[in-house]
């Protein structure tokens, strides 16, 4: 609710896109459930040997900790979004990290004033019994043993296998959105599809030529030119006619005046048999744009075809900025959580393959058409070029949710017993569980998105819980270990001068409660 209300304050100063409301429900109530669980099981499991009150502090120390963390790495990643000069995105990336920290700061206030009062009353109507904070051999504990004592036997067919899910993005086409993403009776979608059917192709998507000369356009040797930059645009394959003043009789240009003319300017209306998000398409416009017109006119072109291009552009020449940011940002976060340059590098790989491989198997369900028919859609050979950026910052930001809080329980196993085999083992142990039951949830959530009747909310929702399946399970369970078995305690290397650092800045923990800086301690000491 709050995250709606923050919503609206934004439509004040800038648009925000009607989707930003969706991408807030999903993000808002699956953080807050992930959230919830991680601070409520570790709560359960410290009250085992602790009254309520160092039971509290201890899980606010360690799972709050990784809350904070885990919605710091949210949030970076949804704004990196604001990197991308569409309102579409970056009104999702505002709404996203509004929700994210509103989640984190929920679950890190809320949240332990609730389990205060609560107390032993957390385990009340409990189903299964809370698993023990000592309990060193399960499930999670016997795989992760299994997989870290043949690492590279589990890690190459998992990179293999993520690799050729990965494989169809290769082929990834980016279109603009149009009214077939719209439900199939909706009425912007029937006109559409009735204008295409009953009129010429092209009609109702021309490709406009604003064309400016010096002095006025009706003068003679401006018409001039004008005609020979038409007889280049009709030569290129696949333009059909031009509607404009070009090439018309001389006594036509009066009447005609009025509709394509204004001053210096005039319009032409380049119509083409082509579908507007082709490949021969966008070829015709930068073809256009590459005419040197005569007498020094000057000319831009625009419409549906122009627009996908700008805007492919467009993302592709910030993409770069936004990977620097959101990877920048998120090691930097990481190094002052655990310490270790390494394991920052290893939590961005990771995460690329498993977004990697969601990218390639959004490309063969929604543009190559598989599983059109049990999903409900009609596939048009492209996906929305919003659509990977976006998918982009709300996985990785959920992958990282999810590998912080493994990693911040496997520090904590570390800091205790120094061996990194046995540390990853127990971490998992604590965490398989809850990870595990916090990604079926948020796919439950995310699921729902699947069976919207707009495509691009579909691809979203399906992208979402193929990405969080992944994640929690191939990666989580089997990548993790075995990369970290590989490593051994390289895993928690830093240079010396970062290591000085981090020992100063770092975010450090000292038998369950928060390690004082050694600055601090001083000013502690001497008090």
């Amino acid at each position: 609710v709050a995250a709606l209300l923050g919503l609206r304050i934004l439509t004040e100063v800038t648009d925000v896109s009607v989707f930003a409301l969706n991408i807030t429900i999903l993000l808002g109530l699956g953080l807050s459930i992930d959230y919830a669980f991680l601070i409520v099981d570790r709560f359960r499991k410290e009250l085992q040997t602790k009254e309520v009150p160092e039971a509290l502090i201890t899980t606010m120390s360690t799972a709050g900790k990784a809350v904070a963390f885990s919605g710091l790495a949210v949030a970076i990643s949804m704004l990196g979004l604001l990197f991308f000069p569409m309102n579409f995105l970056q009104s999702m990336g505002l709404g996203g990290a509004l929700v994210t920290a509103l989640a984190a700061i929920g679950a890190l206030t809320v949240l332990p004033a609730v389990l205060a009062i609560l107390g032993p009353k957390v385990n009340a109507l409990r189903v299964l019994p809370v698993a023990s904070n000592q309990e060193a051999v399960g499930f999670w504990y016997r795989l992760s043993t299994g997989v870290m004592k043949r690492p590279v036997l589990v890690m190459v067919p998992v990179v293999a296998f993520l690799v050729v899910l990965a494989s169809p993005a290769l082929d990834l086409r980016l279109g603009s959105p149009d009214p077939s993403i719209l439900p199939s009776g909706n009425e912007i979608r029937v006109a559409s599809e009735q204008l295409e059917n009953d009129f010429a192709p092209g009609e109702s998507t021309p490709i406009n030529v604003v064309v400016q000369a010096r002095g006025d356009i009706l003068q003679p040797d401006n018409l001039l030119a004008l005609d020979q930059l038409a007889r280049e645009i009709e030569a290129i394959p696949g333009v059909s006619r031009i509607d404009g003043l070009a090439n018309v009789p001389p006594g036509s240009i009066d009447s005609l005046a009025s509709r394509f003319a204004s001053g210096d300017f005039t319009r032409l209306s380049v119509i083409s048999d082509l579908d507007r998000n082709s490949d021969e398409a966008q070829d015709l416009v930068r073809a256009i744009r590459d005419i040197d017109p005569a007498n020094g006119l000057k000319f831009l072109v625009g419409g549906e075809t122009a627009q996908l291009i700008d805007t492919n552009n467009s993302l592709y020449d910030n993409i770069p900025r936004a990977l620097l940011f959101v990877f920048g940002v998120t090691f930097v976060v990481l190094f002052l959580m655990f310490g270790s340059v390494v394991l920052p590098l290893k939590a961005v790989i990771m995460n690329a393959l498993s977004i990697g491989a969601t990218f390639g198997v959004l490309v063969w369900i929604f543009q190559d058409g598989n599983l059109a028919g049990p999903l409900n859609f009609e596939a048009s050979g492209f996906l929305v070029n919003a659509l990977p950026m976006l998918l982009f910052g709300v996985v990785f930001g959920l992958s990282m949710d999810y590998e912080v809080f493994l990693l911040s329980r496997i520090k904590e196993e570390y800091d205790r017993s120094g061996d990194n085999t046995q540390a990853v083992a127990k971490g998992l142990q604590h965490t398989g569980r809850i990870i595990t039951s916090a990604a079926l949830l948020f796919i439950v959530v995310t699921g729902a998105f699947a069976t919207a009747d707009i495509v691009i909310i579909k691809s979203l929702g399906v992208g979402m819980v193929i990405a969080i399946a992944l994640d929690a399970t191939i990666v989580r369970a089997l990548l993790v270990p075995a990369t970290m078995r590989l490593m051994g305690d390289y895993n928690w290397w830093a240079p010396r001068p970062l290591k000085w650092l981090w020992d100063r800045i770092g975010i450090q923990e000292t038998d369950g409660l928060p390690a004082l800086t050694p600055a601090l301690a001083g000013e502690a000491d001497d008090d």
